[in-house]
């Protein structure tokens, strides 16, 4: 078996790009401020033209490794960690039903931020790497059941992608 060894970065405006949006109120003026809290408008929007499913993710402390990815066409995926930072490994969108390895990139996403996956692009679950961690998944109604396609490279093309700091 063969790994491909991904470095990973930072979750950033720029790096997000490729594979969607970064939500983060860091730095941004408030829509609103009061002495009771702050309000910050449309960090990002997504189009939705029908019910919008909000699901839960526990991930379990281990390697930070991915043996498959999985993409969705027809919605994009928001999502957000809850209570501990995360690992996304995430991949281009491409035109066929296989994951270009190549474009892999591994972002840590910490509390308090979000990110918002472009419809298509592969993604592996969330990963933590010191605690169990919940991460908040927003997407279409139906998702799982009708637009998922998984593409198992450690079946198929015997490799595996790991993550190093």
């Amino acid at each position: 078996m063969s790994e491909i060894e991904v470095k990973l970065q930072e979750v950033s405006d720029e790096n997000v790009v490729p594979y969607g949006t970064l939500i983060d109120a860091s730095g941004k003026t408030p829509s609103f401020n009061s002495d009771v809290f702050s309000y910050w408008d449309a960090l990002n929007e997504v189009d939705s033209s029908g019910r919008v499913s909000f699901g839960m993710v526990e991930s379990y402390p281990g390697p930070i490794v991915a043996v498959n990815l999985e993409r969705h066409s027809l919605t994009s995926e928001t999502l957000v960690p809850i209570d501990a930072d995360i690992v996304l490994i995430v991949g281009k969108k491409t035109d066929g039903d296989v994951a270009d390895l190549a474009s892999v990139s591994a972002l840590r996403i910490p509390q308090g931020k979000a990110v918002t996956l472009h419809a298509g692009t592969w993604h592996y679950v969330p990963l933590v790497r010191e605690r169990t961690g919940r991460t908040m998944i927003v997407f279409r109604s139906g998702t799982p059941n009708d637009d998922l396609l998984v593409d198992d490279f450690k079946e198929t093309r015997d490799q595996i992608i790991r993550v190093v700091e």
